[in-house]
């Protein structure tokens, strides 16, 4: 059993705090900066804007060794160079998908703190540079971009038969079907026609860098 944590969630309940006040953590929410003196853990959660503002306005209140957890993707533990400078160990992770989060920090106590405290969630955590978060933020882009395609879909199906709306969610996370060519122009208008158009190019695209 890990200890007990006081966890000072800076900007208010949220699934996360939620979710480590159910993993039987003490979870606070700091009114003032001087409030997150008593955390054994400070979340920080938001913009990295909102992220480097808190920040700064935590770093008089430091403790040595107090950790700092923030979770904007797109940047790394920079964002909490103030606190850093004030003695604090900081850390950051992102949750990507389902129990997966993408993880790094300052220094090896970081990594490890970070890795325990998503553990003992039930999270798996996936280690990451900062060079590299272009790369996950990019994929996560992709996959929003998802719905754009599944959307498209689903309505020209709607319109093959009004009552594919009833079972559209049988779509969700579906095993997809073998990608043959079509036998015809694409339907559905402009825009679906120019994403099949961009699609069937990278899928050829992915078939060559796979020989």
């Amino acid at each position: 059993m890990s200890p007990t944590l006081t966890i000072a969630a800076w900007r208010g309940p949220s699934a996360l705090s939620e979710q480590l006040a159910r993993a039987g953590h003490r979870v606070t929410y700091p009114r003032v900066a001087a409030d997150i003196a008593p955390a054994d853990l400070v979340l920080l959660e938001g913009s990295a804007d909102f992220i480097e503002r808190a920040a700064a306005e935590c770093a008089p209140f430091v403790r040595p060794k107090q950790m700092f957890w923030h979770t904007n993707l797109d940047h790394g533990a920079q964002l909490l160079d103030e606190v850093e400078v004030a003695g604090a160990v900081v850390m950051c992770a992102h949750n990507i998908v389902d129990n997966v989060w993408v993880t790094s920090a300052a220094d090896e106590l970081g990594e490890t703190v970070i890795a325990l405290v998503l553990g003992e969630l039930g999270q798996v955590a996936m280690p990451i540079t900062d060079a590299d978060r272009p790369l996950v933020a990019t994929a996560q882009h992709l996959r929003a971009l998802q719905r754009v395609v599944q959307e498209d879909a689903l309505r020209l199906l709607r319109q093959a038969n009004p009552n594919f709306e009833a079972v559209a969610d049988a779509f969700d996370g579906a095993e997809l079907p073998p990608l043959r060519p079509l036998d015809r122009e694409p339907v559905g208008g402009e825009g679906v026609r120019r994403l099949v158009e961009v699609l069937e190019r990278r899928a050829a695209q992915q078939r060559e860098e796979d020989l």
